[in-house]
Formats: structure tokens, C-alpha cells, sequence
């Protein structure tokens, strides 16, 4: 998993799940070029969050890219949750997350 995103009643957030100094130790051949690849995808995301609210329509921008299943929740709290879903779902976040999840 590279990225959360969630989609709230009045926001949308697209986070990089993955911390770029782990990206270093995992991909020590070529860290920039993998770091690139998951910033087009979360941007293109983003993008599209932002004028279109659906998952569902989205087109990844690159080939081996998809999204994993919707799930829904109760929160209130977009950031918190964010920040919870990625703790859960990647071990390579470190505290990464309790950083980027805003905005």
C-alpha cells in the first residue's frame, strides 16, 4: 500500500502511506525513482479527489496501480482517520503519517 485516501462529507485527503527515509533502505538501487512514481499516483489522486468525489472513477495514472476495497466508517475526524488506516495498514510508515495527514 502507498497511499490513503479517504473521503469525507466536506473533505477529501490523499496521503503517501510510505516514510521516504524507508524508501532509501527498501530501494537503495534507485529510492527517487519509486518516490516518484507514488507522488504521481497520490497527486493524480488528489487531483482527482478534488473535482470528482468518487473513488470509483478514478484512472491511475500508471499500469499496476489500483485501489484496494472502500471502506466506511463513522469518524468525524478525516486527518485522525487517515492517520489510523495507515497505522493499520502498512508497516513502513513509521511516524510518517502523525506528520502528513493534514491537508
Amino acid at each position: 500500500m502507498i497511499a490513503i485516501a479517504a473521503v469525507g462529507e466536506s473533505d477529501t485527503r490523499c496521503v503517501q502511506t510510505i516514510d521516504p527515509a524507508i524508501m532509501t533502505a527498501v530501494f537503495r538501487e534507485d529510492p527517487e525513482y519509486v518516490t516518484e512514481i507514488i507522488q504521481l499516483v497520490t497527486r493524480s489522486l488528489r487531483e482527482h479527489l478534488s473535482h470528482d468525489r468518487s473513488l470509483a472513477t478514478w484512472p491511475p495514472p500508471v499500469e499496476g496501480v489500483f485501489l484496494g476495497a472502500e471502506q466506511e466508517t463513522t469518524s468525524s475526524d478525516i486527518d485522525d482517520l487517515v492517520r489510523r488506516a495507515g497505522a493499520m495498514s502498512t508497516v513502513f510508515c513509521g511516524d510518517y503519517l502523525k506528520t502528513r495527514s493534514s491537508g
